[in-house]
C-alpha cells in the first residue's frame, strides 16, 4: 500500500494476513531447495516471495502460484519427494517438454496486443495443447518472464481459452495431415510389394509388411489396425478392378484386330457362311491376329459378323418385298380402273359374268401386267366390281319402287310403256322434292309437333 503495508490478493479478494496455501507452498519450495535450511533461511525465502507478490501491480502472481501448488498435488504431508514423483509420472505419460531458452533482458510491451502475443508465444514454446488444464500452466510456465506479460488472471484465462480454441483447430488439421501421410505411406508400401495381388489375404500381407521399417513406424493412433485392413481390402479391390479393365481393353484390341482380319477376307464371307468354311483359310495365313484369339472368342466374333450380314440381307429382302407389294397394288389399281371404264361404257353391268368377259379382258394390257401375280387376282378384282354394281342396282330399284308407291298413282301393267313409266317417276320425284322444301320452311315448333 502507499504507507508500506503488505497485502495479499488473488485478483478478486485481498487480505492482510498471508494465506495458508501460500505459507504451505513456501515451505515446499524451501524443502525442495535444501533439506537442511534453517528456520531463518526459510523465513528469508518466504519474505522474498512475499515481496514479489505484494502490491496492486503484481497481485495476480499469488493466485497463479497457489493454483500451481494445488495442480502439483500438494498434500498435508509435503516433503521433497513430491516433485520427483510428479516428474516421473509425467515421463510415464510422455508429456515431458523441453524448456525454451528465454532471454534475460527485461520485456517491454507497448500495447496490449504485444502482451497477448508474447503470452501466446510462450504457450506455443511450451507446447501447450488444447487439452491442457488451466491449473497446469503456473507449474509449467510461471518461471518464464512472458507469464507476467498479462497482469491479471482474467486476461490470462481469456487468452488461454482463445489459444485453446485455435490450437484445437490446428491439432485437427495436424492430425488429418499425419493421417494422410500415414495412409500415403501405407499405400506406397502396398504398391511397391509386387507379391501382393488380388488373391493376397490381409494376414499374409501383415507378415510381409512386418519386415518393413515404415510399417513398424506407423502410429496406431493415426491409422489403426482396422483402418489398415480396410485400406488393404480397398487396395486389393482396386487391383482387381484394374486387372479386369486391362483384360477388357486387351480383349477389345484383339477383337478389333481379328475383325480387321475377317474384313480382309470378307469377299468369301456371306450371311450363309459357316465357321468351318472360313477357319482353314484364316489358319493358313499364319496371322498373329488369328493366333492371339481364343477359339471361342474367334467363333463369337465370326458369329457376330455373320449375324450382321444376315440382318443386312434380311433388310434388303424386306425392302424388295415392300417395293413388290407397292408395284402389285399399282397394277391392281390400273386393272380396276380399266374395269370401271367398261362399266361406264356399258360393257360390264351388274349381270356380267367372269366367263363371258374373260376373253375380252385378257387382251387388255392392265390384265397382262397381273401375270406375275396369283391367277385369281384378276378374277377377284372383277368380282368385286360386279358385286358393287349389284349392290347399287338393288339400292336403286328399292328407291324407285318406294317412290312410285308413296308419291304416285301410277300402276305398272303389262301394257305400260317405258315413256309412261319414266314420266311417272319424274313426277313422283318432283312431288317428293316439293314436300322436302315445304318441310324445310316450316318453323321448328311445327316440325316438333309433327
Amino acid at each position: 500500500t502507499p504507507d508500506g503495508r503488505k497485502y495479499f490478493s488473488d485478483g478478486v479478494n485481498s487480505v492482510w494476513v498471508e494465506p495458508k496455501e501460500l505459507t504451505e507452498w513456501k515451505s515446499k519450495v524451501a524443502a525442495m531447495q535444501s533439506g537442511t535450511q534453517t528456520g531463518k533461511e526459510e523465513q528469508e525465502a518466504a519474505s522474498a516471495v512475499s515481496a514479489t507478490t505484494a502490491g496492486p501491480g503484481s497481485s495476480s502472481s499469488l493466485n497463479d502460484l497457489v493454483n500451481g501448488a494445488q495442480a502439483d498435488g500438494a498434500t498435508a504431508n509435503g516433503g521433497a519427494a513430491e516433485a520427483p514423483a510428479a516428474a516421473v509420472e509425467e515421463k510415464k505419460k510422455g508429456r515431458q517438454r523441453n524448456k525454451p531458452v528465454v532471454s534475460s533482458e527485461p520485456l517491454v510491451f507497448k500495447t496490449q496486443g504485444e502482451r497477448m502475443a508474447a503470452f501466446v508465444e510462450m504457450l506455443r514454446d511450451y507446447e501447450i495443447t488444447s487439452q491442457q488444464r488451466w491449473g497446469d500452466l503456473p507449474r509449467i510456465c510461471s518461471e518464464d518472464p512472458r507469464w507476467n506479460a498479462l497482469t491479471t488472471t482474467g486476461q490470462k484465462k481469456q487468452t488461454f481459452s482463445e489459444f485453446q480454441t485455435k490450437r484445437a483447430k490446428e491439432e485437427r488439421e495436424e492430425k488429418r495431415g499425419r493421417s494422410r501421410k500415414a495412409r500415403d505411406t501405407f499405400l506406397k508400401m502396398l504398391a511397391e510389394d509386387t507379391a501382393i495381388d488380388v488373391k493376397t489375404r490381409w494376414r499374409e500381407a501383415q507378415k510381409r509388411l512386418g519386415n518393413d521399417d515404415r510399417y513398424l513406424a506407423l502410429d496406431h493412433d493415426v491409422i489403426s489396425e482396422v483402418e489398415r485392413e480396410e485400406m488393404f481390402n480397398d487396395f486389393v479391390a482396386e487391383l482387381a478392378r484394374k486387372e479386369d479393365e486391362e483384360k477388357r481393353f486387351r480383349v477389345e484390341a484383339n477383337t478389333s484386330a481379328f475383325k480387321e482380319l475377317l474384313a480382309e477376307v470378307s469377299d468369301g464371307i456371306t450371311h450363309a457362311t459357316r465357321w468351318l468354311d472360313i477357319r482353314q483359310l484364316l489358319e493358313e495365313k499364319n496371322d498373329p491376329r488369328f493366333e492371339v484369339m481364343d477359339e471361342n472368342d474367334r467363333r463369337h466374333v465370326f458369329g457376330d459378323l455373320v449375324g450382321e450380314l444376315r440382318k443386312a440381307h434380311e433388310a434388303v429382302l424386306k425392302e424388295k418385298e415392300r417395293e413388290k407389294r407397292l408395284e402389285d397394288k399399282a397394277k391392281q389399281a390400273s386393272f380396276r380402273q380399266s374395269l370401271m371404264d367398261k362399266v361406264m361404257d356399258g360393257s360390264i353391268t351388274a349381270l356380267s359374268a367372269w366367263r363371258d368377259c374373260k376373253v375380252d379382258l385378257e387382251s387388255e394390257a392392265t390384265m397382262k401386267a397381273l401375270e406375275d401375280q396369283p391367277t385369281s387376282t384378276a378374277r377377284a378384282i372383277f368380282d368385286d366390281v360386279v358385286d358393287l354394281l349389284q349392290k347399287a342396282f338393288k339400292a336403286d330399284r328399292k328407291y324407285l319402287r318406294d317412290l312410285l308407291d308413296d308419291e304416285s298413282d301410277f300402276k305398272l301393267a303389262h301394257d305400260s310403256t317405258f315413256d309412261a313409266f319414266v314420266a311417272a317417276l319424274t313426277a313422283a320425284e318432283t312431288k317428293l322434292e316439293e314436300k322436302d322444301e315445304a318441310r324445310a320452311e316450316k318453323p321448328a315448333a311445327e316440325k316438333k309437333n309433327e
